[in-house]
């Protein structure tokens, strides 16, 4: 299936779980079912990204090329949380809004990794495969 299509689908049902979030107020057992399916989403970032990462920026220098995929993933876990605060107090103290731009990033991120993501895995995958043919 490939990575990019995997992030796709993974993205997409996580936009859907994260609106569904919205809609399940008061409902504890919706609350178990749809929550795990949030938080799968999240997972995927563990195995997908050091992968793409090694596929994108090669082996040589991987360690540091992860390291800094997951320095952003710290720092947006550092701000998220008190950003998705000030858009809540915003709107009235209501989480709502903060999980529709939560759900439309996941949107926005299927897309890219979709449309922009895998075209240029492909170019350079294709580019690393014609050098090291070259030189075989």
């Amino acid at each position: 299936i490939g990575r990019e299509n995997t992030m796709l689908i993974v993205f997409i049902l996580e936009a859907g779980s994260i609106f569904a979030v919205t809609q399940i107020a008061g409902d504890p057992i919706l609350f178990v079912i749809v929550f795990p399916l949030v938080f799968l989403g999240y997972g995927q970032l563990n195995t997908l990204l050091s992968a793409t990462t090694g596929d994108l920026f090669g082996s040589s220098h991987a360690s540091a090329n992860f390291g800094l995929v997951y320095t952003g993933k710290g720092a947006a876990a550092l701000f998220s949380g008190w950003g998705a605060a000030a858009i809540a107090a915003a709107f009235a103290g209501s989480f709502v809004a903060p999980f529709y731009i939560a759900a439309a990033c996941d949107v926005l991120a299927a897309l890219l990794a979709f449309f922009a993501l895998k075209p240029i895995a492909r170019a350079t995958l294709a580019r690393v495969r014609k050098a090291s043919e070259a030189t075989a």
